[in-house]
């Protein structure tokens, strides 16, 4: 079954405050575990609704409302989509989350509906075809090539390698940062000396990590 985990707002995430490196790390570590695990299909925080926009349907009628939004307890700050095989194994997984807002916050989890939902109303499973094409499309236009090389302990003659075999260039954490964002400063962490994540500027992701104990 697929569920939305939705990380409920507060105060401080709709005044824009920022997750310190300390939680940074530690969502990371977790959300590494719930991709590792298999479960994990996507996720992402939600920037105040200062920055929002809202509309509302009225017949045929549209209104834009800019943001804030009032009753903080009915926004949400972030989410999760994951593919468990029961409830308690996503309430299982919650209750592992490092608390993801500075006070007090709530994880609400939603089951998503499923196409096996409407048969009633899809007795031909036109509609069910129709929805698994689109699935489809949409894996093939996100499919990118993600390698994580490593080359335990030989870096220096890899990169020497691939210089003269490919033209490749040697470059830096904040080289490869230049027009993009760092999802993760580069930084020692308890399983490696120095580790960090990063999007360039044409969005692909980057992990970078030096192997070896913490110390």
């Amino acid at each position: 079954m697929k569920v939305m985990v939705i990380v409920k707002a507060t105060k401080s995430s709709e005044a824009g405050q920022m997750p310190s490196e300390l939680l940074l790390m530690e969502m990371g570590k977790y959300n590494e575990e719930l991709v590792k695990a298999g479960i994990m299909k996507a996720g992402e925080g939600l920037k105040p609704t200062s920055q929002a926009k809202r509309v509302r349907f009225h017949g045929q009628d549209r209104t834009v409302t800019d943001g804030p939004f009032a009753e903080t307890k009915e926004l949400i700050a972030g989410f999760w989509i994951w593919e468990v095989a029961s409830m308690q194994e996503a309430i299982d997984w919650v209750k592992r989350c490092p608390n993801p807002i500075l006070e007090d916050s709530d994880i609400d989890i939603r089951p998503l509906f499923g196409i096996e939902d409407f048969a009633e109303s899809d007795p031909t499973e036109e509609i069910r075809n129709q929805e698994k094409q689109l699935s489809q499309q949409i894996t093939m236009n996100e499919a990118t090539v993600g390698p994580y090389p490593f080359f335990a302990g030989r870096c220096e003659e890899a990169l020497a390698f691939y210089e003269k075999a490919v033209g490749a260039k040697t470059t830096v954490f904040n080289a490869l940062a230049q027009d993009g964002k760092i999802d993760m400063p580069l930084t020692k962490t308890f399983w490696s000396p120095l580790y960090g994540m990063l999007t360039d500027k044409f969005g692909i992701g980057w992990m970078v990590m030096v192997a070896g104990p913490a110390a």
